[in-house]
């Protein structure tokens, strides 16, 4: 019996972001518990998903050595404990590891067993749903391995929960060691895992690489290399050839309109990366008034700048300085009068939870008060080069209008100031706070009127939600120290209307603790019940419990860590039932069921802080007596800080 689940199989590839392993195919998935995998998994990311389509895949007569030695590697037959199981793909960004990848998928046929290709800016980057993918693809083909999948998950549907160690062991790794001891045979086929390096987190990365590998212990890493040479410069001339030549028929353009010397422009320009090659031909050839002649001058107009030192380039020493200039000019083509608000989305698109795969459009367009024929005049009309408005189908539901982004390198562009200079998204961070919170102050003001009971006051609507998440991040993730207006705005908030009860935002609220200027903590986010005299290392269980807000819509934060993130809880409405709250948090004692008299609470002594409660149920007598040892210097304290 193997110890390791990929001890029988065979043949698996890493490319900077990949890995390939082997296991074996047939059809259909049912069952109560495949269908909960399913949910736990990002479909979008398969090589043949409609989120992704179409694909970045090679262009006929390119990258064929690449793609020839790893379809030739995945035959190989050697069984032996040396046996090559894993391939690791590297190269610098651009270059076309993906487009291999992608090729190679759909060249394997029924040798594939899964396929997983995480893209940041798409949302397909969740650590937590990559193994629970992986399953679900691999039972789709195998249908033993399915069979015990199922019967394992409906046995316990928390498994798709669990650690990426233990959904690795318990999801992929018992199964196929069932399937082993029961004679099967793994191998023959390939797993493929594209964009490591775009899964969040380094650690989650790392983690992967160490489960798999692993799982290969006695395997050896075969290893391959995709530089970036001048002899690459064939086969990007071909590319631009008879990608420009598309755009010529299509156009009915006279052949007059590219000379040769344009194509060796071009080619130059690209400096071996295929993405600049596709992005250019995706420019050249979208909707615009100058047509394909004018987007091509447009571009050629580039060498000039780059080859003869007219115009130097915002960072030079950046592996994508080349990239960066192009990406430049695309957004030098919006309307200034457009380009605030475009930038506001792509902000928006980057911060807002996602459904699945990509931002929801439609949403972010109406808390930026725009329609939809004016989002896509901000973003179709001008950077079709470098994303779309696709239409998904949601299990359920009406269908979702999504942005999808064709490479990660332009999100990244804009994120970088150095890069992007004014073109940056930095410069939308405070037009877009402020949109926000004009626009959930309008809602908490409907809210209100609509319900006055402050106990249901509890908002339900997803985009409600999906807005003060995005708010949230916003303002984690860049300074804040000089947006007086959102300072104000978060001083005056009624966080109560954002409770949800036992919703979890998925955001560090002690971050944002971090990042309010300490003068406006005491109004806005403060540690919930810090003693005044009493050093913060005597209240251990206090440290991760905040007041969000001011006055009466004021809530409790109580923050759990990066996954969970933080959960808004109502505040007891007296003091006195918060002075009890606090304690009972601090001791961890279980709090009264109910509390109607508080007769008293006291300072006894210099170690013990003891108070009682009246009657908690009718004319029955309750009382509780709790001791809490807090320190020697409870008999000097003087105040409480304020809630």
């Amino acid at each position: 019996m193997p110890a390791h689940f990929l001890e029988n199989a065979h043949n698996v590839v890493v490319s900077n972001s990949y890995f390939i392993d082997n296991s074996q195919g047939t059809s259909a998935v049912t069952g109560a518990g495949l269908q909960v995998l399913l949910d736990a998994s990002i479909p979008e990311a398969a090589h043949d998903s409609f989120a992704r389509y179409p694909p970045s895949r090679c262009h006929p007569a390119t990258r064929t050595d690449y793609i020839e030695e790893i379809l030739a590697w995945g035959q190989r037959a050697d069984h032996t404990a040396e046996s090559r199981r894993l391939l690791w793909l590297k190269g610098p960004a651009g270059v076309g590891k993906s487009a291999i990848a992608q090729t190679c998928a759909e060249s394997l046929g029924q040798r594939l067993a899964a396929a997983f290709f995480f893209s940041r800016p798409n949302a397909r980057d969740d650590p937590n749903r990559f193994f629970t993918t992986i399953a679900y693809q691999l039972a789709t083909n195998h249908k033993p391995y399915r069979e015990i999948l199922d019967a394992l998950l409906r046995d316990n549907l928390s498994l798709v929960t669990k650690s990426i160690h233990q959904q690795f062991q318990h999801l992929i790794a018992t199964p196929i060691r069932q399937l082993v001891e029961q004679g099967f045979v793994f191998e023959g086929q390939i797993i493929i895992i594209d964009g490591l390096d775009e899964c969040q987190g380094h650690d989650f990365q790392r983690d992967i690489v160490q489960i798999i590998a692993n799982s290969l212990k006695n395997s050896i890493c075969d290893y391959m290399e995709i530089t970036v040479t001048r002899d690459d410069d064939q086969e990007l001339r071909q590319y631009l050839k008879d990608g420009l030549g598309e755009v010529q028929l299509t156009h009915s353009l006279l052949s007059s309109w590219l000379s040769d010397d344009d194509l060796e422009k071009l080619v130059e320009l690209a400096a071996g990366l295929f993405i600049y090659a596709a992005t250019v031909l995706r420019f050249i050839g979208q909707p615009s008034p100058s047509g394909p002649e004018g987007q091509l001058r447009a571009v050629l107009a580039l060498y000039e700048h780059t080859f003869n030192g007219s115009s130097p380039r915002f960072n030079s020493k950046h592996p994508l300085s080349e990239l960066d200039t192009f990406y430049t000019l695309i957004m030098q083509q919006i309307p200034q009068e457009i380009l605030p608000v475009t930038l506001k989305i792509l902000l928006a698109t980057a911060y807002f939870p996602r459904y699945r795969d990509v931002p929801p459009a439609i949403e972010i367009a109406k808390v930026l008060g725009l329609s939809e024929s004016q989002l896509r005049n901000a973003l179709c009309q001008h950077l079709q080069s470098v994303l779309t408005l696709v239409t998904i189908k949601p299990r359920e539901g009406a269908p979702e209008l999504v942005i999808r982004f064709y490479h990660n390198s332009f999100m990244e562009f804009l994120h970088d100031e150095s890069r992007s200079g004014s073109l940056s998204l930095f410069h939308a961070v405070v037009p877009l706070r402020k949109d926000i919170l004009d626009w959930l102050t309008l809602r908490n003001k409907s809210l209100q009127v609509a319900s006055r009971s402050s106990e249901k006051r509890a908002v339900q609507s997803e985009m409600y939600r999906g807005a003060f998440r995005c708010l949230l991040r916003l303002c984690i993730s860049f300074p804040i120290r000089q947006d007086i207006h959102t300072l104000r705005s978060l001083r005056d908030f009624d966080y109560s209307i954002s409770w949800s009860q036992g919703q979890w935002y998925g955001v560090d609220l002690s971050l944002l603790f971090a990042n309010i200027p300490k003068l406006h903590r005491s109004t806005i986010i403060r540690p919930y019940w810090s003693l005044s005299q009493i050093g913060r290392r005597f209240l251990r269980n206090t440290d991760r419990l905040y007041t969000l807000g001011n006055g009466k819509g004021k809530v409790l934060v109580k923050v759990e860590g990066a996954k969970q993130g933080s959960k808004l809880e109502l505040l007891p409405r007296s003091p006195m039932a918060r002075c009890i709250d606090f304690f009972c948090r601090l001791t961890l004692l279980p709090r009264p069921a109910a509390v109607l008299d508080t007769e008293s609470i006291y300072f006894c002594s210099s170690r013990l802080l003891t108070y009682t409660f009246g009657r908690a149920f009718g004319n029955q007598p309750y009382s509780k007596l709790y001791i809490v040892r807090v320190s020697e210097s409870v008999s000097r304290l003087g105040t409480w800080s304020r809630i």
